[in-house]
């Protein structure tokens, strides 16, 4: 080590660790009371707005605000130590430790999830075929759907066997929720439509879950990833409810998720 170097401060976030984060945190701060969109892409998606703080919940450094020098550097950098606040908030928890500990901060983030996953929940409720229409047709349209081979398995073992936590398993519970919707769309687009349609969405979440996996995302990261490809990234609620549903739906049939060894 570098002298003057402080055990803890390097900053590195696996992509798996962000991809969780940002989802369970809805990509919001997590101060009570503010809210704030942090990565805003509804005005224009090629140069989203990006007010994101990465906060340390027991601090990066030794010497840093509710610094616990017995955490390693990877638990420092890990999920359960990290939260999402705006520059000001992220300021005012730092500047004021003593006002803001660890207990206080866990607190935050915990109330944070609850908000979003309440929210999600309201939003898959509300969800009718037009947001289905939305979410399904731009998925066959706009993705490249290469065959694919895979084989079924139980559902519960394809939790265990991909290593989908709580975080996936809360979200599936809600997608499913909408499941006999997102069936009786797909059976109309097949009868009325294009008898193609319901294979060809399948295989462009086939072709994206192969993308993923070559990119080494596993477990709820994987997961979490496939969320975004089907109902996109904060900020659309009812666009990310109905593609969670159609999601939650081929997971249901096993279209998805069968590859993990």
């Amino acid at each position: 080590m570098a002298r003057g170097q402080t055990v803890g401060t390097r900053r590195n976030y696996s992509l798996r660790t962000l991809k969780v984060l940002f989802a369970l945190s809805g990509g919001c701060c997590a101060f009570p009371g503010c809210r704030m969109l942090l990565v805003d892409r509804r005005h224009d998606v090629n140069d989203p707005v990006n007010l994101t703080n990465i906060a340390h919940i027991r601090g990066a450094a030794d010497d840093g605000p509710r610094a616990d020098p017995t955490l390693s550097v990877t638990a420092r950098n890990a999920y359960p130590n990290l939260m999402l606040l705006c520059p000001t908030h992220h300021k005012l928890v730092d500047d004021h430790p003593d006002r803001y500990p660890v207990e206080v901060l866990v607190a935050y983030k915990a109330r944070l999830e609850k908000w979003v996953h309440d929210r999600l929940t309201a939003a898959m409720v509300r969800v009718t075929s037009a947001e289905l229409d939305v979410v399904c047709r731009h998925l066959v349209q706009g993705r490249p759907m290469p065959s694919s081979a895979l084989r079924a398995v139980p559902a519960e073992e394809k939790l265990r066997r991909n290593d989908l936590g709580d975080p996936s398993r809360l979200r599936l519970t809600i997608g499913m929720a909408q499941s006999p919707l997102v069936a009786d769309y797909l059976q109309r687009m097949a009868a009325h439509v294009d008898h193609r349609f319901p294979g060809n969405l399948r295989r462009a979440f086939v072709s994206e879950y192969e993308r993923l996996w070559d990119e080494g995302l596993r477990g709820d990261s994987l997961f979490v990833a496939l969320s975004e490809f089907a109902g996109g990234e904060a900020g659309d609620l009812p666009r990310q409810a109905a593609g969670l549903a159609v999601l939650a739906h081929l997971f249901g049939l096993c279209d998805v998720f069968e590859e993990a060894a």
